[in-house]
């Protein structure tokens, strides 16, 4: 599978350049061909209908692969830490009072399901809560749409999250931790087959989104099998974005890597608390104020100059702005 692939000599390149043994280099290559071979018979037991084999398949596969997924060495998951911050951007008008309307940037209500689209990680008919690092990015990800006609949010972690990690890097952040670009180049098929741009965005299938959105259900289940470690359970991912915009930004060294990351969010809620919205991430989260663009002087600046000061408003905004989601 692999050595067919027009990328087989640059992991080679990778590999030597960082002085990985013989048997090392055999050894990773191999389980790269064995995962990406699974993840393809995973792919073509879906396109042919064969569900059930499908959903069990994987779900097997990846409690194989994230059975260490609790040990920080190996790269799998990262702890999201209290205070990070985070924004969204939703399509709507300045409401009367704004500060009322915090929970209109917050996920779908479980009472509009009917609302729901397909996603890159999220379980169809079932709502989870997007961010992104950066205002910018947040702006990539709805499409470049005009930033006068949007609602912006900050959000700010309450405490430590755990999110599986499927973000790309770069082989020189590995330049004195071998071990660590290991296990990255272990997991790069899952990030490959989670990061595919979509090439029908219009359509209501999207085959690019099978395997991510599978591994968001896989997490599902197992938040509400952990019933006795909720606390440490893995309730979401972070991931890079997918748009080509965005990493054209990057090479130019107009953003850092930094703003192209984005969050998706289990919205856990529970057989005998069916509510709205999810009780269990809102205690997760302070939100300030949403804002809104002055139209008036949207014309005068570049849609990049206009996030700019959207993301230097919540910079710059009182702690006092911050309100818990509950």
């Amino acid at each position: 599978v692999l050595k067919s692939d027009v990328n087989y000599n640059g992991l080679l390149q990778i590999l030597k350049r960082h002085s990985f043994k013989n048997s090392d280099v055999d050894y990773i290559i191999q389980k790269v061909e064995e995962t990406c071979k699974s993840i393809k018979e995973l792919h073509y037991s879906f396109l042919v209908a064969n569900y059930e084999e499908y959903y069990n398949n994987t779900a097997r596969f990846l409690h194989a692969f994230y059975a260490n997924a609790d040990d920080p060495s190996n790269g799998l998951t990262r702890p999201l830490p209290a205070q990070t911050v985070f924004y969204r951007m939703r399509k709507m008008d300045v409401p009367a009072n704004p500060k009322t309307c915090r929970i209109d940037f917050f996920h779908v209500p479980f009472t509009k399901r009917y609302l729901m689209g397909t996603y890159r990680y999220s379980i169809p008919g079932y709502p989870s809560l997007y961010g992104s690092s950066s205002v910018y990015c947040a702006w990539e990800e709805m499409g470049r749409q005009d930033v006068k006609d949007y609602g912006y949010i900050a959000f700010k972690t309450t405490n430590q999250m755990q999110l599986l990690d499927l973000c790309w890097r770069f082989d020189e952040e590995f330049a004195k931790d071998t071990e660590k670009l290991k296990y990255y180049i272990l997991k790069l098929p899952m990030i490959i087959a989670c990061s595919m741009q979509v090439r029908y965005t219009t359509e209501k299938f999207v085959p690019e989104y099978i395997f991510s959105q599978q591994i968001f259900q896989w997490l599902m289940s197992k938040l509400k099998k952990d019933t006795k470690n909720k606390a440490k359970t893995t309730i979401g991912v972070i991931y890079s974005s997918a748009k080509h915009e965005i990493w054209e930004s990057l090479r130019a060294g107009e953003i850092k890597t930094a703003d192209t990351i984005n969050y998706a969010l289990l919205a856990y809620i529970s057989s005998d608390d069916i509510t709205q919205y999810s009780k269990s991430l809102a205690l997760k989260l302070n939100a300030q104020t949403p804002y809104w663009i002055e139209k008036r002087i949207s014309a005068q600046k570049s849609p990049y100059d206009l996030l700019t000061q959207v993301q230097e408003h919540f910079t710059k905004s009182p702690g006092s702005y911050w309100k818990n989601m509950s």
